[in-house]
């Protein structure tokens, strides 16, 4: 599973290199083959891919965005499908400055820009432009530590953020575009964790882990002490979901449907419904 968006669940499904779009509320799908994408000797991987509609319904046009890394892990790519025109764009690729294995957690879209993780032998940010079908790739904040979890997210006036998690606290960071079109990280907000989820102290806040993000209502998901709790990062009011021992990728998905009766864990704030998936597929 990639990610949810616009009434859709987005699936790759390796075995027959094929994405599903699937709406989890009434069943409908839709298939679409993926060829094969090899550059001279390498192969491209896929790892993540993001969907994108024109309008709310399992009937209206699409478009998916595919990422990935080549087999020698120096070069990522993008890959572009329309339901509009059927059209599958050529693949562009950006080389990283260390080797990449991974493409984790779904990709955020802020403005007309998908955004996702890149890992291997560093950590940075892979950016696709929807306007200009074009690829890059961006330093994340340097504050970021192994001991962390952090996760892209889209701040409330539209733009770019990241969001830090250590047992301690909370930072909010937002990329600023100076003069001259260069752009830095800044810290917006800190908060200690204690704090945020309503214990006495600081010794009892464990290492916490994100789990998955809403970038339509700004919240996250985090497991901490096996027990998964809720965050409105504008508020930073916090809500206990449930208590589990075992960690899921958490994938948030609104519908603009009546919600009605349905299979899945829904919770009550927010009206967001949660798709799971074990953490590493």
């Amino acid at each position: 599973m990639f990610g949810c968006r616009h009434d859709r669940v987005l699936l790759f499904n390796r075995a027959r290199h094929e994405i599903v779009l699937w709406d989890p509320l009434n069943g409908d799908h839709r298939t679409v083959v993926v060829p094969l994408l090899v550059d001279g000797s390498e192969e491209k991987l896929i790892w993540n891919g993001a969907v994108l509609c024109a309008a709310a319904g399992n009937h209206g046009h699409f478009k998916v965005v595919l990422v990935g890394v080549t087999s020698n892990n120096t070069r990522m790519f993008a890959y572009c499908y329309s339901s509009e025109t059927c059209e599958r764009n050529s693949v562009v690729s950006t080389t990283f400055l260390f080797l990449v294995y991974f493409v984790r957690d779904p990709g955020v879209l802020v403005g007309n820009v998908l955004y996702w993780m890149a890992f291997g032998d560093g950590c940075a940010i892979l950016e696709f432009d929807l306007d200009s079908d074009s690829l890059a790739v961006s330093e994340r904040p340097s504050a970021d530590s192994p001991d962390s979890s952090s996760h892209i997210m889209r701040i409330e006036d539209g733009g770019l953020g990241w969001a830090i998690l250590s047992s301690r606290r909370l930072q909010m960071w937002e990329r600023k575009v100076c003069s001259g079109g260069v752009a830095r990280w800044v810290l917006r907000k800190t908060e200690k964790m204690y704090k945020i989820l309503g214990m006495q102290s600081e010794t009892h806040v464990g290492q916490p882990v994100i789990l998955g993000y809403a970038e339509d209502a700004n919240v996250i998901t985090l497991w901490m002490d096996h027990r998964v709790y809720m965050l409105e990062l504008a508020s930073l009011k916090s809500t206990k979901l449930w208590e589990t021992h075992i960690l899921y990728r958490h994938h948030p998905y609104t519908s603009s449907y009546a919600l009605g009766s349905l299979l899945l864990q829904l919770t009550d704030m927010k009206r967001i419904l949660f798709c799971f998936t074990v953490l590493g597929c």
